[in-house]
């Protein structure tokens, strides 16, 4: 098989989460000579069929739908599966999601040739669980921290902002179907609960009460800050969130914006603080220098609504390194201790190092998405049906699968599936800022330029500048098929644009 023959298929889950981390090991790929194939959930099916990519590396954390496509395409292709959250809400929380939807994602491990975990922690907990067999789990650090392998440029003062990063999801995503999604939550079962991040006996009004309180008192912060200080303020709506409903608090405080598609480091890095209740995105502002304010400890009550046993959503494994003001007062007086640069950034270090090893593999000699791309390309080496897949049975397709595999084969398929794409984006759903922004399409994605100048300054650093030796997988030393130049050898086909 030739080189450029060699195909690789990345489902980005989230565009504004997931993309700069698989965009970053999709050019690592096409760097080695590898073949890319980039869609999106929605796109899975229809890019698999064109192209039949020897290797899938997809989200563990699919849909129902893609999680049974994924099991129908197990002996055609070799399946890599990756939990885009990491694990780094814990142990619980993390077993807990596992056997959601009916023990839906433990089954899935059961068809992958690998499994990716971000770090030790993670790799522990899968092999306490027993769905996969230990020599197929490989620990390759955190894709979202390798921004942070680069020295920043310093931002000018002028444009340094106050970073507020929202999550109100469960109110912002889909509004319209906040009803139905009360009502389907009578049947959820007790023993799993609503979330793996909220406790078992949490209720759905739980649930919007915590979005609602932590979202009010993070706009009261901005407005008592807007009200003692000229600095500009960002609005970070969460990957879900449709952020049009936040552009009217934009009427009150006119040094606020909202910055829905800003990459995720130029955000953390950009920031002289963040504003939080208990997102991981605090981790990366961390590393970038950047103090984290959360206002968990603001709202009162709220350990009782969403605390407590299995509460991981308010008792996180890593809420000791983010402040805690107990007063709005006390908070907009971190803030101006954090704009004047005499704000530790943590307010203890104990347990610091230890938490960013044993979860995200940090810090690390290599890039993450390099480690991952090494990998993919090692499974492209080994012949299909050998032992290093899994013993698993490919569920057969439904009725109509052949149908579909056969139309996306004919001339002139791609541009009929472009333009289904186009209706249903742009006429037909009325949440289609929503999905524009969270599913990746080529045609709206804004930072290819920035990625890959991210990505050259990690391959000339790690890859042109490494010794031979350190080139490779966590499995095994993998000799670079690119020269020391840099030739792109490989192609990368996205999604219809």
């Amino acid at each position: 098989m030739s080189a450029r023959n060699r195909r690789v298929l990345l489902l980005i889950d989230s565009a504004t989460r997931d993309g700069p981390s698989q965009l970053l090991t999709a050019f690592y790929l096409k760097r080695r000579g590898v073949q890319v194939v980039v869609c999106n959930q929605r796109t899975l099916g229809y890019m698999y069929e064109r192209y039949r990519p020897e290797v899938v590396f997809a989200s563990w954390f699919v849909g129902e739908m893609e999680g049974n496509f994924l099991r129908r395409i197990c002996r055609r292709s070799r399946i890599v599966l990756v939990d885009q959250e990491g694990g780094r809400m814990g142990e619980e929380a993390f077993k807990r999601a596992m056997a959601d939807q009916h023990d839906a994602r433990f089954r899935l491990s059961r068809i992958a040739t690998r499994v990716i975990a971000w770090g030790p922690a993670q790799a522990q907990w899968l092999k306490d669980l027993r769905c996969i067999a230990p020599d197929r789990i490989i620990i390759t650090g955190c894709p979202r921290t390798d921004p942070y392998l680069v020295p920043p440029v310093t931002p000018a003062q002028d444009q340094r902002f106050l970073g507020v990063t929202l999550r109100a999801d469960r109110i912002t995503s889909n509004p319209r179907t906040i009803i139905d999604a009360i009502f389907e939550s009578l049947f959820v079962d007790p023993r799993q609960g609503l979330t793996p991040n909220l406790p078992l006996q949490a209720q759905y009004e739980d649930w919007i009460w915590q979005a609602v309180a932590v979202t009010r008192h993070m706009l009261k912060i901005a407005w008592e800050v807007s009200q003692r200080a000229q600095v500009p303020i960002v609005l970070r709506p969460g990957p879900w969130e449709q952020h049009g409903v936040y552009h009217g608090v934009a009427r009150h405080i006119p040094q606020l914006s909202v910055e829905p598609m800003q990459l995720q480091h130029e955000y953390t890095r950009q920031a002289f603080a963040t504003v939080d209740a208990s997102s991981a995105l605090g981790l990366e502002a961390i590393l970038a220098g950047t103090p984290v304010i959360s206002v968990n400890a603001l709202v009162p009550g709220l350990g009782a609504h969403v605390g407590g046993p299995g509460g991981t959503r308010f008792n996180a494994p890593y809420r000791p390194f983010y402040w805690h003001p107990s007063t709005v007062e006390e908070a907009v007086g971190l803030i101006l201790q954090a704009q004047r640069g005499v704000l530790p950034v943590v307010p203890t270090r104990q347990g610091l190092d230890a938490y960013f090893q044993d979860y995200l593999h940090w810090p690390s000699d290599r890039p993450a998405s390099f480690a991952i791309g090494d990998l993919l390309v090692e499974l492209l080496d080994v012949p299909l049906g050998t032992p290093v897949d899994p013993e698993v049975d490919g569920e057969p397709p439904p009725a109509g699968a052949s149908w579909r595999r056969l139309f996306y084969r004919l001339p002139g398929s791609a541009h009929a599936q472009q333009a289904r794409l186009w209706w249903h984006l742009l006429v037909r759903s009325p949440d289609r800022e929503l999905y524009q922004r969270y599913h990746y399409f080529p045609w709206s994605y804004p930072h290819h330029v920035k990625l890959e100048r991210l990505f050259e300054v990690l391959w000339q650093r790690y890859v042109v500048g490494a010794p031979a030796n350190q080139i490779g997988t966590p499995a095994g030393t993998v000799a670079a098929t690119a020269d020391a130049a840099g030739e792109a050898v490989g192609s990368l086909i996205e999604a219809p644009r």
